[in-house]
């Protein structure tokens, strides 16, 4: 299976939602974070999870690899989820889940040299041949896919009921 992963934000409506309104008071606003991932074959979502807009994108991969049942064989992600602790908590999972993410552009070569890392080998190709190169490479373009998804999953969401808490909303929505 080829997972794509990604995140977006959902703000929260409070109950106090029309006095702000009312009275011109602006407070801060409060977000939820989704996490999706998607089977790139398919297009249907193969695992979710939503936190509160504190937690990071690459701290969310492993709970969304364990309501994955089945082989992985690549997992496509944005550049959010570059670093070290995404690609261990893949190679966790399983060693031989090609992973593709770009590397930021601040990013340096591990200074691991037998075998380079997936990470370097990205890296390497990039400085060699250009990013877009790079995206052509990997297939980096089905990223786009999960794109569609989020915004199909959060225009659904758009239209529930504003009472309801926030994580079933997701749940009836993603179902």
């Amino acid at each position: 299976m080829h997972v794509l992963i990604d995140s977006t934000g959902l703000q929260v409506y409070g109950a106090g939602q029309w006095l702000e309104a009312k009275h011109g008071t602006k407070s801060r606003r409060k977000w939820r974070k989704l996490h999706l991932a998607v089977d790139a074959a398919s297009g249907m979502i193969v695992a979710q999870t939503l936190t509160d807009q504190d937690a990071d994108d690459p701290s969310q991969v492993a709970p969304l690899l364990d309501q994955i049942d089945g082989w992985i064989v690549r997992l496509t992600a944005d550049g959010a989820y570059d670093g070290a602790p995404t690609y261990q908590t893949i190679a966790a999972r399983d060693d031989g889940i090609e992973v593709v993410i770009p590397p930021r552009s601040t990013a340096v070569l591990s200074g691991e040299l037998d075998p380079p890392t997936q990470r370097d080998r990205h890296l390497k190709m990039i400085a060699d041949q250009g990013q877009l190169a790079w995206q052509a490479a990997t297939d980096y373009g089905q990223r786009a896919l999960i794109e569609t998804t989020m915004c199909s999953a959060t225009a659904r969401m758009a239209g529930a009921l504003p009472h309801l808490e926030c994580s079933r909303v997701v749940a009836r929505c993603l179902t």
